[in-house]
C-alpha cells in the first residue's frame, strides 16, 4: 500500500458502478457515518460483540498492521476504529461478510440507551445549556470530559444517513433516502457584534478512549507514509442519497423544515394525521418494537400524544418526502395546523448541498396557509 494505490473519484465511481449490488456498501457506510461522529463518555468500553460483527478486507488487515501498534487494543476496538475510518485507498471493511443486521442492532441499542450521543440541533436545549454553563472565553470547543455533561438531559440527536434515522428510539429505518449526517460542530452561540447574525459553531471534542486513539494513530501514520486517502468520500456520499434522479427531488428539505417549523401540538397533529393514513401499520410496528404494545395501541391521537416530541420527529423522518408533503398539506388545508396570515415559516438548517443540477423546489409554509414550492435554484443534494 503506497502512493501509487491512490484512486480518483472517477476510478471509484466506476468500481461502485460495477458492483452487482451496492446495498451492503450503502448500509455499511451509513452506519460508519454514525459511529465516526458519535460522542462517547470518557470511560467508554467497546462491547466485545463488535469484534465478531465487523469483518475486515485484506486491505483493512494490512492497514491495521502497517500503520498502528495494535497490541494495547482489543479486537473490538480495532474493528470499530477501522469501521469508523472505513476506507483509505481501498475499502477497509468487507461489507458483504460483516453482519450488518447485528451491527445495526448493537448501535441502535447504544443509541437508545444514550451510551453514544449526538447533539440535538432542532431546538434550543443544547444552545441554552452551553450558554448557561460554558466559561466565557471557551467558545470554540467543548473539552471531551465536558461533552456528556453538556448533552445530559437533552434529547438524542435526530439525523439521517441513507435509510437510517437516529434519535431517542435508537436507529430506525426510513422509506426515504436522505443525507442529513450528524453534526459534531453544532451552532451554539451568537457573538456580541450587533452586525453579526451568524450562529457560531462549537466543536464537541471526542474523548481519548481506545477507539479514538487508534483512529488518530492510523490516520496520522497513513497520511505521513502514503499521503491522503483516495476520493471515496464523494462517491459514498452520493451513494447514501441514491442515484442522481431520486436525489434531485423537490421538497428535499421537508423533513428538516418539519423539525424546525412544526412544533409542539402541531407536530402531534401531524403525526396523528400520518397515523390515519396507510402508513399507520408501519409506524405502529416501529413504536411497538421499541416502546412496547401499550404505546403502539389506541387511537391515532392517543398514540401521538403518548410520544415525546423528538420521538414524533424521528418517526416522521421515516416517511417519504412526498408523503410528508401530503400530510402537511392536509393539515394546513383543513386548519388543523393554523398558520397566521402574516407568517411564513422557513427552516434555517437543512441537508447539505452538493451539486447544482437544475431548478429545485424547496418547501416552505406560506402566509396563505398553503404549502407551496418556492422559486429556488437550490439543489436537492
Amino acid at each position: 500500500m503506497d502512493h501509487a494505490n491512490w484512486r480518483s473519484f472517477s476510478d471509484i465511481q466506476q468500481y461502485v458502478g460495477r458492483l452487482p449490488s451496492a446495498a451492503n456498501l450503502q448500509t455499511a457506510f451509513a452506519l460508519s457515518s454514525f459511529w465516526a461522529t458519535a460522542r462517547l463518555p470518557v470511560d467508554y468500553i467497546t462491547a466485545n460483540e463488535w469484534g465478531e460483527v465487523i469483518v475486515l478486507t485484506d486491505a483493512g488487515a494490512d492497514f491495521l498492521k502497517n500503520f498502528a501498534t495494535v497490541a494495547p487494543y482489543s479486537v473490538a476496538d480495532q474493528r470499530v476504529a477501522l469501521f469508523c475510518i472505513f476506507y483509505y485507498h481501498d475499502l477497509l471493511i468487507d461489507v458483504d461478510r460483516t453482519d450488518l443486521g447485528a451491527a445495526l442492532t448493537l448501535m441502535s441499542k447504544e443509541t437508545a440507551e444514550l451510551r453514544i450521543r449526538w447533539p440535538f440541533v432542532f431546538g434550543r436545549q443544547v444552545y441554552d445549556k452551553f450558554n448557561d454553563t460554558a466559561p466565557p472565553k471557551l467558545v470554540d470547543y467543548v473539552p471531551a470530559e465536558d461533552v456528556f455533561d453538556l448533552l445530559k438531559n437533552t434529547p438524542q440527536g435526530v439525523y439521517q444517513v441513507a435509510h437510517f434515522v437516529s434519535g431517542p428510539l435508537g436507529l430506525i429505518k426510513s422509506k426515504q433516502l436522505r443525507r442529513f449526517p450528524p453534526r459534531v460542530r453544532p451552532g451554539l452561540w451568537h457573538c456580541s457584534d450587533p452586525g453579526c447574525r451568524s450562529l457560531h459553531n462549537v466543536h464537541l471534542l471526542p474523548p481519548q478512549v481506545p477507539i479514538i486513539q487508534l483512529q488518530d494513530q492510523l490516520r496520522q501514520n497513513a497520511r505521513a507514509l502514503i499521503g491522503p486517502p483516495s476520493d471515496w468520500g464523494k462517491v459514498l456520499s452520493d451513494l447514501v442519497e441514491g442515484p442522481v434522479g431520486p436525489r434531485a427531488r423537490s421538497y428535499y428539505d421537508i423533513a428538516t423544515l418539519i423539525a424546525q417549523c412544526i412544533l409542539s401540538d402541531d407536530r402531534t397533529t401531524l403525526l396523528e394525521r400520518a397515523l390515519r393514513t396507510t402508513h399507520s401499520e408501519g409506524l405502529r410496528s416501529l413504536i411497538e418494537a421499541i416502546r412496547g404494545k401499550e404505546k403502539s395501541r389506541g387511537s391515532p391521537k392517543s398514540v401521538a400524544e403518548n410520544l415525546l416530541s423528538e420521538e414524533q420527529l424521528q418517526l416522521l423522518f421515516c416517511l417519504t418526502d412526498d408523503d410528508l408533503v401530503r400530510v402537511v398539506d392536509a393539515c394546513v388545508f383543513d386548519g388543523s395546523i393554523a398558520i397566521p396570515s402574516n407568517e411564513e415559516r422557513r427552516s434555517p438548517l437543512g441537508p447539505p448541498k452538493r451539486i447544482l443540477l437544475k431548478h429545485q423546489a424547496r418547501y416552505r409554509l406560506l402566509v396563505f396557509g398553503r404549502s407551496l414550492p418556492s422559486r429556488s435554484h437550490r439543489c436537492a443534494v
